[in-house]
């Protein structure tokens, strides 16, 4: 299958298997908006990376195993680590299957539940492409 067609088709390396998410954050709120993502996730039976305002959150090596992290996400650890305060005023990361799977349709809704009940600012992709 060409390139095009597989980007069209979200199939492959294109294939829409996590979740982007940005929450406005002051320093004061940064650990209640950290400890509120990681609930959710561990609920939902997800991994969560990510961080803002000094803080980085990196699923350990259980969760990923010998699986290729995503390349959204490895470039985010990088960023994080070599630029701990690159997020000034909000925290970014990503959702991903712990099985390196799509996430289904049932764990998004509770994802956008469980922002909303947390009462944050945010914006987010719900089909996000994590590989390229």
């Amino acid at each position: 299958m060409k390139k095009r067609l597989r980007k069209k088709l979200h199939r492959s390396e294109y294939s829409e298997v996590g979740v982007s998410i940005k929450i406005q954050a002051t320093e004061d709120e940064v650990q209640r908006v950290l400890d509120k993502i990681t609930e959710l996730a561990d609920k939902l039976e997800l991994s969560f990376t990510g961080g803002g305002l000094g803080y980085i959150i990196i699923p350990s090596t259980e969760t990923f195993g010998d699986k290729k992290v995503p390349t959204k996400i490895e470039s985010l650890i990088e960023a994080l680590s070599g630029f701990p305060f690159l997020f000034p005023d909000f925290v970014m990361g990503y959702f991903q299957s712990n099985n390196c799977l799509k996430i289904n349709q049932y764990q998004i809704d509770e994802l956008k539940l469980g922002i909303e009940k947390g009462q944050f600012e945010f914006k987010s992709n719900w089909h996000c492409d994590l590989w390229n």
